[in-house]
This record gives C-alpha cells, sequence and structure tokens, in this order.
C-alpha cells in the first residue's frame, strides 16, 4: 500500500516575531536547500498562505520521508522569546489554522488527480506532525497533528 503523507511544520521562531518567507527562504539556503523553500505552503501569522514548491515537485521539508509527503509550515511555533524547541507552544492563530486546513484540502485534491485512474494502486493520506513522523526526535508542529486531523482521514 502507498502512503500519502501530509505533514504540518512549524517555523519554531517566536511567535511574536516576523519571520518572512524571505527569511525562511534564506535560511533554507543557507541549510543547502535549494529555491523555493522546501515547503509547499507557508503560513504567516495572518492567515496569508504563501505557496512554497510546486505540489507535483518533491519537498525538502522531512527526510527521508520527502517522497510522496507535502509540507505545510506556519509562522511561529516558539512561546514569547523563545529560541529553542523547549520553548515549543501551538501558536497558530485561527487564521493559520483555517490556512493550514486550505492547503490540506488542496494537497488532497492533488493526490485524489495523480492516484484516481492508476491501476493497482492501493493507497492511504497520513496527516502527521514532523515530530511525530518514525524516527523524528522533535517538537515541530508543536501539536499532535495526527490527532488533530484524524477526522479528515477516518
Amino acid at each position: 500500500m502507498k502512503i500519502y503523507r501530509i505533514v504540518p511544520h512549524c517555523s519554531a521562531t517566536d511567535f511574536t516575531k516576523d519571520y518572512s518567507e524571505q527569511q525562511l527562504e534564506r535560511d533554507h539556503n543557507i541549510r543547502g536547500i535549494r529555491s523555493p523553500m522546501g515547503y509547499h505552503f507557508y503560513i504567516r501569522k495572518d492567515g496569508r498562505i504563501v505557496k512554497g514548491r510546486e505540489l507535483s515537485e518533491m519537498g525538502a521539508h522531512a527526510l527521508p520521508f520527502n517522497r510522496d509527503s507535502w509540507g505545510i509550515c506556519y509562522e511561529g511555533g516558539l512561546k514569547e522569546g523563545g529560541t529553542t524547541w523547549r520553548d515549543a507552544q501551538d501558536t497558530r492563530t485561527d487564521e493559520q489554522r483555517a490556512g493550514e486546513l486550505n492547503c490540506i484540502y488542496q494537497i488532497l485534491q492533488y493526490i485524489e488527480n495523480i492516484a484516481v485512474g492508476k491501476i493497482n494502486i492501493d493507497y492511504k493520506i497520513e496527516i502527521i506532525g514532523h515530530g511525530q513522523l518514525p524516527g523524528i526526535a522533535r517538537a515541530c508542529p508543536c501539536y499532535d497533528a495526527k490527532k488533530e486531523f484524524s477526522w479528515i482521514t477516518a
């Protein structure tokens, strides 16, 4: 069975400070991630969705799970003054939560288009936080994505 994953992330930045898509892109480039950013979507605090990679393009957001997965990142994830994962906190605004659902819906539509009609393809969709992936020890995205979105894939 083929597993398609939608992987929520956070930018792991102090939610009281702006972290623009340009800063995210710069930081990804410094880490060797080529442009555009490694995520397919980046959601700013005001809910604005910034398009990263095309859905048809492999992301660079969750090694070794990048193939057949799509990354959504929200701005924030650390409490005020936070600088490390010890400061992790679900800082999503209502607008970001709505933006996440919008992105998930777009990805689900894309998956339906690539999977439907193919011969002998048995697949399932999993929405799983970055830190919930096997072997990944991170607080990212600072909430239980599997639980929060279980109603979508049930």
